[in-house]
């Protein structure tokens, strides 16, 4: 991200070496609605950038005839476009990665947070977006790895959601990390050698990464899930049990089970509630 937030957004040509010769990168905007299905939307001078590039599935008439535009193909065509974007401020204290699959040839990985527009001022929530980036990797040999999938989404946001989304991530702070060697070993297993060339500001990703703790809680860790039908019952004012319910049928993950409950919300039967 150092490369991202650089005031100088030329130096984003300095990329093309962790992009694969075909790989693809594409964004699209949608502001996301609050509890009561109110989008936000605020005069700023970068959303028409965002949004004239926006390869949003919801409004395929507006590009499906210039989808070639939208969608980029390999890495040169990829770092000219990134270089065209807004210098960006990224808030790392609010990201999360989540990894989703890791073999020895792919890795998946998806990482969401908060960044702003410009270089100054990051602590005005007003003026922050929320961005969520999904990555798919893929070991090239001999040490090197590759991007070959980059799909970048991006909202303007409410305070309540931004809210939320501290909350949520205070509640994953708080949860025990993962230290089963036999899930180390075999990440390590499958992430041996794999490390950007002439990129050092991502020789990190060669790292062990973590289990989330929603994979923690999908794969039956009962004090995790505990805590997090908790949380959600504080939040949503849900018995425990509807709670558990609403977060098991969407595999444990919160913030999904936190959209999933404010969709359905006025439908729930009053019973469901403290």
């Amino acid at each position: 991200m150092t490369v991202y937030d650089d005031a100088d957004t030329n130096n984003r040509k300095n990329l093309i070496h962790a992009y694969d010769e075909n790989a693809t990168f594409s964004l699209s905007i949608s502001n996301l609605p609050d509890a009561n299905d109110q989008r936000p939307f605020r005069e700023h001078s970068t959303y028409p950038i965002y949004v004239k590039r926006s390869h949003n599935i919801c409004y395929m008439g507006r590009w499906e005839r210039h989808r070639d535009k939208l969608v980029q193909k390999g890495a040169m065509d990829i770092v000219v476009e990134l270089r065209k974007l807004p210098p960006t401020k990224h808030l790392m204290d609010t990201f999360i990665v989540d990894v989703s699959l890791v073999t020895d040839n792919l890795m998946c990985f998806a990482v969401q947070g908060f960044f702003r527009d410009g270089l100054e001022k990051v602590e005005e929530d007003e003026e922050l977006k929320y961005f969520c980036r999904n990555f798919v990797v893929a070991n090239r040999g001999e040490g090197k790895i590759a991007v070959v999938s980059d799909m970048l989404f991006i909202s303007v946001v409410f305070k309540e959601r931004l809210q939320r989304y501290k909350t949520m991530l205070n509640n994953l702070l708080k949860a025990p990390a993962m230290s089963t060697e036999v899930t180390h070993a075999t990440l390590n297993s499958a992430m041996s050698g794999m490390a950007v060339t002439e990129m050092p500001s991502t020789s990190e990703m060669g790292q062990t990464p973590s289990l989330t703790p929603a994979q923690m809680a999908a794969a039956g860790d009962e004090r995790i899930q505990q805590q997090m039908i908790e949380a959600f019952s504080r939040e949503s004012k849900m018995k425990p049990e509807w709670s558990r319910k609403c977060l098991m049928d969407q595999n444990w993950d919160y913030e999904v089970a936190g959209q999933a409950f404010l969709a359905v919300r006025d439908k729930i039967p009053p019973e469901a509630f403290q």
